[in-house]
């Protein structure tokens, strides 16, 4: 009965050893995409930094008041993306689908100023 039990517990604890390994790579690899959706952004975003400088008009009137909300969604996302370190299992769904939220509403900021 003993050897049952610590084979049992042991081939507990692979399964969940392969379970946490899998979630680390998930987490890992769509930290790493949204890692680099950001960076692309961010050159968008540094276009439009340009556009600001040498626009005038409406278009600079727009771009004046909309870059400002631009970079506090991309401030609070990437402090967002960098709290996905800490997301454990059983908050990774929640985690997952602010992040989702939160970047769409960026890239739909960032689409309607361009």
């Amino acid at each position: 009965a003993a050897r049952k039990t610590a084979a049992a517990q042991a081939e507990a604890d692979q399964k969940i050893a392969a379970a946490r390994a899998d979630f680390e790579k998930a987490r890992a690899d769509y930290l790493q995409s949204r890692q680099t959706d950001l960076d692309k952004l961010n050159q968008t975003i540094a276009d439009l930094e340009t556009k600001v400088r040498t626009s005038t008009g409406k278009a600079k009137a727009a771009l004046d008041t909309n870059m400002p909300a631009i970079r506090a969604q991309r401030d609070a996302f990437a402090n967002d993306l960098r709290s996905l370190q800490t997301a454990t299992p059983t908050t990774w769904d929640g985690v997952r689908t602010r992040i989702d939220n939160e970047w769409e509403a960026l890239k739909t900021s960032v689409n309607k100023a361009s």
